[in-house]
């Protein structure tokens, strides 16, 4: 564990996000399904929400793979209010940027052929992804999102 130490001048400069963006938690609640020990405060949304997904999810699952480095949502389409907005910025994202969140990624063999696809850049692999993030947040985060910033307000307030 680390520890980071703040002075008084630390603290009251420092600000804290509303959200770390709409794609960032799309990608975190694909995470949160495969973890069976997410707590009983996430079992309920987890029962009413993995049997809704299926293959749509592939895509961003192969990016957060079990073990190792996962891809950081926040890096490459920022703190996006809306899912438009985060499908946006990954399109546009810089290559060499997307390149470095994905080199380190093990892809699973099933996945490498379009993991390749993906780490040249190609606009198809893109789209996969971006298919995949919209039909995620669709059914995973959509629908609790306005409950979750407003938890997520409470939480930075205090």
């Amino acid at each position: 564990m680390k520890r980071i130490h703040f002075t008084a001048e630390d603290l009251a400069r420092t600000r804290v996000a509303p959200t770390i963006g709409v794609a960032a938690e799309t990608f975190d609640s694909v995470r949160m399904l495969r973890d069976r020990d997410a707590g009983p405060a996430f079992r309920g949304w987890q029962a009413s929400v993995r049997g809704r997904l299926g293959e749509q999810a592939g895509p961003l699952a192969a990016l957060m793979p079990a073990r190792g480095p996962l891809i950081d949502a926040m890096s490459l389409m920022g703190a996006a209010p809306s899912i438009d907005e985060a499908v946006d910025t990954w399109m546009g994202a810089p290559r060499a940027l997307l390149r470095a969140e994905l080199e380190h990624i093990g892809f699973h063999p099933a996945h490498r052929t379009w993991a390749r696809g993906l780490l040249d850049g190609t606009r198809e692999a893109r789209l996969q992804v971006a298919a995949a993030l919209r039909s995620c947040h669709r059914v995973t985060v959509a629908p609790y999102w306005g409950r979750v910033r407003s938890h997520l307000g409470e939480v930075r307030a205090g």
